[in-house]
C-alpha cells in the first residue's frame, strides 16, 4: 500500500485515474497531483479485452486502498490505433466518469508524446521557450510499412496542431519532412536507427502516463474546464477498405 495513500486526507490531494489501452495491453494508472504513480496495473490480454477491464480497475483500487473516493478526473488515450481499443478505453472512462460524476479529458498519443519530448529533451523544451514558432512533427510508430503523423506549432511557450493528423508510409516521410525542425519518434523503441538516420534532428521517447496530464497543462485543458470532451482520434489508414470512410481524422 503507498504511503500517499496512508497519509491521505479528508479534503487531501486529488487524483486522476489514466486509460492507455491503445498498446499491446491495457494500462490503467493512478497519479497524484504532482503526477506522481500511486498505482500501476496491466492488462494480461492482448488489445485489452473488454472483460478484462473490470477485474483491472480492482485491481488497481486493490494496490491503493482509499483512493477511489478521491479521483477527480479520468484522462483516456484517445487514439491512434486499433479501432477497437480506442473504443474501448473511451468507454470505460466514460462509464468512470458517469458513475462518479467526475470530467473525462481525451489526449491524443501524438500530444502525449509532444508533452514527454518537452519534458525530457531540453533540445525541444528549448524550441517551447524561443521568441519565434517551430514546427515538429512527431511519428507515432504503426503496424507494417506506415505510422501516424502530426504536426505542432511550438514557440512563446504555447503548442497548437498546425495539421491534421493522419496516416503515412514511412517511405513518404522521409520525402516531407524537410522543413521541420525535430521529429519525435513515438514507440519505436530501438528499431529507429536505420530508418531515422534521414530525418534530421530526431528524438526516440516512449511516453508515460505522467505525460498525458502534462499534455493537458501544455496544451491548456485545465480540470476545471467544463466543455472539453474526450473525443476519440481516428487517423484513416491508406488504401483501407470502404468502411474507414466512418473514421474521422483529428485535428
Amino acid at each position: 500500500m503507498s504511503d500517499e495513500i496512508l497519509r491521505q486526507q479528508a479534503g487531501g490531494p486529488a487524483y486522476s485515474l489514466h486509460i492507455d489501452t491503445l498498446g499491446e495491453r491495457a494500462r490503467l494508472t493512478l497519479l497524484d497531483s504532482t503526477c506522481t504513480i500511486i498505482a500501476d496495473v496491466v492488462g494480461d490480454e492482448p488489445r485489452g479485452a473488454a472483460e478484462e477491464m473490470v477485474p483491472l480497475m480492482r485491481r488497481l483500487f486493490d494496490k491503493a486502498v482509499g483512493a477511489r473516493n478521491s479521483i477527480n478526473q479520468v484522462v483516456v488515450l484517445t487514439g491512434p490505433g486499433n479501432f477497437t481499443s480506442i473504443r474501448l478505453g473511451l468507454a470505460t472512462a466514460k462509464g468512470f466518469g458517469v458513475a462518479k460524476d467526475i470530467p473525462v479529458k481525451g489526449v491524443s498519443r501524438f500530444e502525449q508524446a509532444l508533452a514527454c519530448a518537452v519534458r525530457i529533451k531540453s533540445d525541444i523544451s528549448a524550441l517551447l521557450a524561443s521568441s519565434s514558432d517551430s514546427c515538429i512533427a512527431v511519428l507515432v510508430r504503426g503496424r507494417g510499412k506506415s505510422g501516424f503523423l502530426q504536426k505542432f506549432s511550438v514557440g512563446c511557450h504555447a503548442v497548437r496542431a498546425c495539421h491534421p493528423a493522419a496516416s503515412i508510409e514511412y517511405e513518404e516521410v522521409l520525402k516531407q519532412e524537410t522543413n521541420t525542425s525535430a521529429v519525435v519518434l513515438c514507440d519505436w523503441g530501438d528499431t529507429h536507427t536505420d530508418f531515422a538516420a534521414g530525418l534530421g534532428p530526431f528524438f526516440p521517447i516512449i511516453p508515460a502516463p505522467q505525460d498525458s496530464l502534462a499534455a493537458m497543462l501544455l496544451l491548456g485543458r485545465g480540470t476545471a474546464d467544463p466543455s472539453f470532451t474526450a473525443e476519440p482520434c481516428y487517423v484513416r489508414v491508406p488504401n483501407a477498405k470502404a468502411a474507414s470512410r466512418l473514421f474521422q481524422v483529428s485535428e
